[in-house]
């Protein structure tokens, strides 16, 4: 990995609350680099700790996968509206997608 891109991210996890350290650090630049939106996710693990992120990451993850499959409908991982796989923000809930 590029030392840049390195540092990016890294300052990325700092702004967000979470140091190198974070036992979730390594998870969710892994998420990132396969395309997933860990914007959720991380305000979950800020807000409301490890045990509420350990519930809800696996459905949220899950519907960022079936996002990426084509000629699909996935469910909003936020609010379980049913989207096509092409749309940038939720119409129900107004999550954004990348």
């Amino acid at each position: 990995m590029p030392a840049e891109l390195r540092e990016e991210i890294l300052c990325a996890f700092e702004e967000a609350g979470l140091s190198e350290e974070s036992e979730y650090a390594a998870q969710f630049r892994e998420w990132k680099v396969r395309g997933f939106d860990t914007d959720g996710l991380e305000s979950i693990l800020r807000e409301e700790g490890p045990e509420a992120f350990r519930a809800k990451f696996v459905p949220i993850i899950r519907a960022q996968i079936l996002k990426h499959r084509q000629g699909r409908h996935f469910l909003c991982p936020l609010c379980d509206a049913e989207l096509v796989p092409t749309v940038e923000e939720c119409e129900n809930c107004g999550a954004k997608f990348r």
